[in-house]
């Protein structure tokens, strides 16, 4: 019995010198994202807001993933970003959203045409990301640091890959702001793909900074309240359409049913002589046929 006691104390004792390095690395805080040194020191130098995307390392065969990560956005209520990469060096394969955003009434939207192949609008080698967040109201106070989600790609090629962030519109409180964005940096391990010129072949609407980190023009797109009045415009006319619609087919009801009698009447089927009585008949052959007295006569 002592022995079998013995044995099982042997044996949870080595379970726990397996589980507690397991425990230590799960608990050591994140390099990525907000807990990355470089956006804490991005977001403490000054209350500007900011949007930033991690570097990496990698090899050519490797899946990447970067988290995409807002600063000082308290009051945030919608904002539109591209993220472009070389792609001869990465392959986007997809955007996931944070659990925080997830849970937090943000409305998004992200790229989900991924995959070798793949080109713009323009015909171009497919070469960014965008990002769009509406929140229903603006962020709170809780949302004013926080991982918007992460992006995914796949090493194709070998060499230094910018990810060049642009905001084509930032607003805080309903105004446009202009927000400090960073360049992250995929260095990836294997044969050096061809460079690749972000401002040659650009997204459109989106201007590409000099510095690093740097600031981008946040009014090349479309200005929020234009959007809004563009939306409510196109809905008042689908319902007036609608409405035209419904009330012509009204009136076709009321004038068909205000001819239908004069209809009936016009179709009315005339009686053949075939299916007229036989009396009507006679008579008529009496009419038509002279007695033998008026042929003598």
């Amino acid at each position: 019995m002592k022995k079998r006691i013995c044995a099982l104390l042997a044996f949870f004792a080595v379970c726990a010198l397996l589980v507690l390095p397991v425990s230590a690395t799960e608990t050591q805080p994140s390099d990525k994202g907000i807990n990355s040194p470089e956006f804490s020191s991005m977001v403490e130098e000054e209350n500007t807001p900011v949007v930033y995307v991690d570097s990496a390392k990698g090899s050519v065969g490797d899946l990447i993933t970067v988290s995409f990560s807002l600063g000082n956005v308290e009051g945030f209520t919608s904002g539109s970003f591209a993220i472009q990469y070389n792609p001869y060096m990465l392959q986007y394969e997809g955007f996931e959203a944070s659990e925080t955003i997830r849970g937090a009434n943000v409305y998004y939207v992200a790229t989900e045409d991924t995959g070798a192949g793949k080109t713009d609008l323009a015909g171009n080698i497919a070469h960014d990301v965008r990002i769009g967040l509406l929140h229903l109201s603006e962020f709170p106070a809780t949302l004013s640091t926080c991982d918007v989600g992460t992006i995914t790609f796949r090493a194709i090629g070998g060499g230094t890959c910018d990810l060049e962030v642009t905001a084509m519109d930032f607003a805080v409180n309903s105004q446009e702001v202009e927000p400090r964005v960073n360049v992250g940096v995929v260095e990836i391990e294997g044969e050096t793909a061809s460079t690749w010129d972000y401002d040659a072949i650009t997204t459109t609407l989106v201007s590409v900074g000099s510095d690093n980190p740097y600031h981008v023009q946040s009014a090349d797109g479309i200005p929020t309240a234009a959007k809004i009045a563009i939306v409510i415009a196109i809905v008042a006319v689908i319902v007036l359409v609608v409405l035209l619609i419904a009330r012509g087919k009204n009136y076709s009801d009321e004038e068909e049913q205000e001819n239908e009698p004069q209809k009936a009447k016009e179709e009315e089927p005339v009686k053949d002589a075939a299916d007229a009585p036989a009396e009507t008949q006679a008579e008529e052959e009496k009419t038509e046929d002279p007695s033998p007295t008026d042929q003598k006569e």
